[in-house]
């Protein structure tokens, strides 16, 4: 993740080395957070599609690391390993779309696995060019999911490789 948000240049940010509030979706005023409505499953989806302020990955045409990868920073927390291990085994990385760390680097480790919130997501990630490569799929077959892009994929230590 942390490559892929930073390139070879070890950008602190995926555009650059200063943070730009107008490069991705970042630095959004916080609102306010209704907790009895939030709390009440008859009324929490409601307050967290108004809390919600993601927008359409790619919309910020700026917002893209140095290998093509877009919204690294902002938009959404995503889960990410901690290859620490310490104090939980996962933790999310990028910031999402409020006044907050939005570096390449830095990890949110204060929640379990199963946190969820309004901010919170993951990232699938599939080669493009790889994926034209598979072949059509019938009901009996299942495809093989694509490689990794072969210039992460050189970088990246996977656990157990």
């Amino acid at each position: 993740w942390t490559l892929a948000c930073e390139g070879q240049e070890h950008l602190p940010y995926p555009y650059g080395f200063a943070r730009s509030a107008e490069a991705c979706n970042i630095d959004k005023p916080h609102l306010d957070v209704n907790e009895r409505a939030l709390g009440n499953p008859n009324t929490r989806d409601a307050e967290a599609a108004r809390l919600d302020q993601r927008v359409p990955s790619g919309s910020f045409e700026s917002c893209v690391s140095p290998y093509g990868v877009h919204d690294m920073a902002g938009n959404v927390d995503e889960w990410v390993v901690n290859e620490s291990g310490v104090p939980y085994q996962s933790g999310s990385k990028g910031g999402y779309w409020g006044p907050v760390r939005t570096r390449c680097r830095p990890m949110t480790v204060a929640h379990y696995e199963m946190f969820s919130f309004y901010q919170l997501g993951f990232r699938c990630c599939a080669n493009p060019e790889a994926a034209k490569d598979v072949p059509e799929s019938d009901e009996t077959t299942t495809p093989a999911a694509p490689s990794i892009d072969a210039r992460v994929q050189e970088n990246l230590e996977l656990p157990g490789s």
